[in-house]
């Protein structure tokens, strides 16, 4: 048993003090690299953002707004319903230090009336490489449930889609993070979580993002208007080196399970 008489009360109080502190985590070069509005010219530079090629395509709207003045809004005609092609298009770029792991959020909302064509998928924004090899989509899929679609993983010409287990409801804003870590050596060891308002839906801890001898680590952000009819709206878009948050305040350690799959039999 340690006696306290041998330190007296300084000697006792330096002690408590460095016990506190070998409790308490230090983040280590821990950044949110950007966290926009939607503000006219924030998202990227002139020479890394351009809203086109339709002007109309995505706009910056000041009417349906999470957070600020303005958020950005893709609008979708008619012509949007079921075409996957260019007819309907639209893209805009932001780039973020070179990284095999990364954390995003967003902030989304779709108007009353927004639909995908039955067996469509409509993307959203994609988080890409400085290769360009590997593509992981955000995307809905014939509906308002949130997916992931990864094309060229885990070999060029293949596509996976991975159920992010959210479902986002017309109308209502909702808060969506992300967190992406590369696989190594050709293993199925890399990482996809997400996070719906805050409480983790997923933690896959197997995605073969990459084959062996692939190099390529993410970069840049692409937003993208695919198909659909109706609206959806953006805001609070961020990218970080830690988890952001909805708030923009890092979260204390997540302890919410994710939710059980689903359709699952046990043979």
């Amino acid at each position: 048993m340690w006696s306290t008489h041998a330190f007296g009360g300084t000697g006792m109080l330096r002690l408590l003090l460095f016990a506190l502190l070998m409790c308490i985590p230090v983040s280590s070069h821990a950044a949110t690299y950007w966290d926009v509005e939607f503000v006219a010219g924030d998202f990227g530079t002139a020479s890394q953002s351009q809203f086109g090629p339709l002007p109309s395509a995505m706009t910056i709207d000041t009417g349906t707004v999470f957070s600020g003045a303005s958020s950005l809004k893709y609008t979708y005609g008619p012509e949007c319903y079921q075409n996957l092609n260019s007819a309907c298009g639209g893209s805009a770029t932001r780039y973020f230090p070179v990284t095999n792991e990364h954390y995003g959020r967003f902030w989304i909302r779709l108007s009353s009336d927004y639909a995908v064509g039955v067996n469509n998928h409509s993307k959203m924004f994609g988080v890409r490489s400085q290769t360009g090899f590997s593509k992981i989509w955000f995307d809905f899929n014939g509906g308002t449930n949130l997916i992931v679609q990864a094309e060229n993983t885990p070999t060029d010409g293949r596509t996976q889609n991975y159920q992010l287990n959210i479902s986002i409801t017309r109308g209502v804003w909702t808060c969506v993070e992300w967190r992406m870590r590369e696989n190594t050596g050709g293993l199925s060891n890399g990482i996809l979580q997400a996070w719906k308002d805050g409480i983790e839906t997923v933690n896959y801890t197997d995605r073969p993002w990459r084959p062996a001898g692939e190099l390529m680590a993410w970069n840049f952000i692409l937003l993208y208007r695919q198909s659909g009819v109706g609206a959806v709206y953006l805001d609070r878009m961020a990218v970080g080196s830690t988890r952001i948050g909805c708030s923009g305040t890092t979260p204390p350690q997540d302890t919410t399970n994710p939710n059980p799959p689903t359709n699952f039999a046990a043979q």
